[in-house]
């Protein structure tokens, strides 16, 4: 069931490939679910809230099999051409009603020629109400600037000591590591943007076991991991404070060492 939500009419994902078009899918399935409530890619040029979604329902695995009558995916295996752009130009028509919403997702946006991307400029700049473009690239030099500037842009690529340094403690059953922990964490300057990064990083991690765990059966483990997604998305809303990176990091990760040890 769509909702009346405020989109961008254009964004551009910056980061790994698969990575990306997990963000991308949960996005959209947070406009389409009818269990979501909020669908955005965040308050700030650099976040996404995430995980909404019921991730059960028909529309999002429609999504998640890119076979979603409203969603328009564009994977080339080579340079785009005009041809590959063709099913935009038909399904941009009429304007959709307030509640409706129809995306694009553009794959290896680095691979538009200037012709394409010139076709494409004006519609991304004021396409009719209810359509949107999601286009993903693994760095943005390669994206032309005429692109760039038409776009909200979501950058995942960093080598941040979050994503490099903290996600192990965060992804297995295993007994916590306490010591090791309070020793990165000291060691450690940690942006909030660089947190949203990490807690992304696990949400995609334990969502994949997930789905996994759903196909065994295993009720016990899906509803531990069921309950840590909800800690991710709960940390995912929360406002970090500047200078207050570590303090949340640490009581994160007592709160998912918390839930590990629930009978």
């Amino acid at each position: 069931m769509a909702k009346e939500l405020k989109l961008s009419p254009s964004y551009l994902l910056i980061g790994s490939e698969l990575y990306i078009e997990n963000i991308v899918k949960n996005f959209i399935k947070n406009v389409f679910c009818a269990d979501a409530t909020s669908a955005s890619f965040g308050n700030t040029s650099t976040t996404a809230t995430i995980g909404a979604s019921c991730n059960l329902c028909i529309e999002c695995k429609k999504v998640d099999r890119k076979m979603h009558h409203n969603i328009i995916w564009l994977e080339p295996e080579a340079q785009y051409t005009l041809s590959d752009l063709e099913p935009i130009f038909k399904s941009v028509v009429f304007a959709l009603e307030d509640t409706k919403h129809f995306f694009f997702v553009i794959s290896k946006a680095q691979q538009l020629s200037q012709f394409c991307a010139n076709s494409l400029l004006k519609l991304m700049e004021e396409p009719p109400r209810g359509y949107h473009f999601i286009l993903t690239a693994q760095t943005k030099e390669r994206i032309l600037p005429t692109i760039l500037s038409r776009c909200i842009i979501q950058n995942y690529n960093t080598e941040s000591n979050a994503d490099s340094v903290f996600f192990k403690y965060f992804n297995s059953f295993n007994e916590p590591d306490f010591q090791g922990f309070s020793q990165a964490i000291q060691g450690s300057k940690i942006q909030e943007s660089e947190l949203m990064s990490l807690i992304d990083q696990i949400y995609f991690f334990w969502m994949e076991k997930l789905k996994i765990l759903i196909q065994e059966n295993n009720v016990d483990q899906a509803i531990l991991i069921q309950n840590i997604l909800d800690l991710m998305n709960k940390a995912r809303a929360e406002n970090i404070m500047p200078g207050s990176g570590k303090i949340f990091l640490r009581n994160l990760y007592m709160q998912f060492i918390m839930l590990l040890q629930i009978p």
